[in-house]
């Protein structure tokens, strides 16, 4: 059957087929593309230009496997190792939460914001690392720090910054029990926590729940705001006066977000929807 598929037309073919009852037309389009990018190191206009250009069998074995482990719903992100957000690239593995697009969003709002380029920002939580590395390299004469709980995390952060030449001081701690944060204020924190309910686990895709980190998605039913309490808690000792707060938030959640906020001393605090119209973000200014 391998010798079968020898030009990249035909490979194309064949991954478009074996997906097509697995995934969308357009997800099995994105997979496509992101194969023969990875394998091939070719752009979008280098496939075009080459669909009868003939593949080697390793090749095509290496594009069989990846294609059996989609079948099986393990992330293109983890397959490849690596995934772009806010135009950096960034490695990923097991274990490391997949920056999601609504998360660029939520970077989008804090550098629209940014009147001045010397800011001091710290990110909550995280993960591979991907909202303090787009802050920093758009804000490169700030000051950015970030922490997270997960070891595997702090060095899945430090490669990307280091791949990405962008300085970001990452550390451990844990938000629920804090306990390396200095005396140190900051103009903003930005925190992407989880949030997704257990009564919504329903509702995950098979890709989600079988291979990412459940600890960085899911919240108990009956206390879905203790992140959120967690994380404002912090900000009132570390933020400046008149320093904002900026979170990413469950769709079903941006009442209970705001009024915890509101209630805590936060003031303009503000929802705001993503680009299909659900609130996903949160701002919040401190005194």
């Amino acid at each position: 059957m391998v010798k079968e598929f020898r030009t990249l037309k035909d490979t194309i073919l064949f991954i478009k087929s074996q997906l097509k009852n697995f995934y969308p037309e357009r997800e099995v389009s994105c997979f496509t593309t992101i194969i023969i990018e990875f394998l091939l190191n070719y752009t979008k206009t280098d496939i075009h230009l080459n669909y009868n250009t003939k593949i080697s069998e390793c090749t095509f074995l290496k594009v069989a496997d990846i294609v059996s482990q989609l079948k099986n719903y393990r992330p293109i992100q983890y397959i490849t190792g690596r995934t772009q957000f806010y135009d950096f690239i960034l490695t990923v593995s097991e274990g490391v939460l997949i920056p999601r697009p609504e998360t660029e969003e939520l970077v989008g709002w804090v550098l629209e914001d940014a009147e001045i380029n010397n800011l001091r920002i710290l990110d909550i939580g995280t993960g591979s690392g991907c909202i303090a590395i787009a802050i920093a390299g758009n804000l490169p004469n700030s000051t950015v720090h970030a922490f997270d709980y997960s070891e595997k995390c702090i060095v899945t952060a430090r490669k990307n910054a280091r791949i990405n030449s962008v300085k970001v001081e990452f550390f451990k701690d844990d938000i629920l029990n804090p306990a390396n944060m200095e005396d140190f204020k900051y103009d903003i924190i930005v925190c992407n926590p989880p949030y997704v309910t257990e009564g919504e686990k329903a509702l995950m895709t098979k890709n989600v729940l079988d291979f990412e980190p459940h600890n960085a998605l899911f919240v108990p039913d009956n206390d879905p705001m203790k992140f959120y309490r967690a994380v404002a808690g912090l900000s009132k000792s570390h933020l400046i006066n008149g320093g904002r707060l900026y979170f990413e938030i469950n769709e079903n959640k941006s009442y209970e977000v705001c009024n915890l906020l509101e209630n805590m001393g936060f003031r303009s605090v503000e929802s705001k929807k993503d680009i299909n119209g659900k609130p996903r973000m949160v701002r919040a200014n401190y005194q």
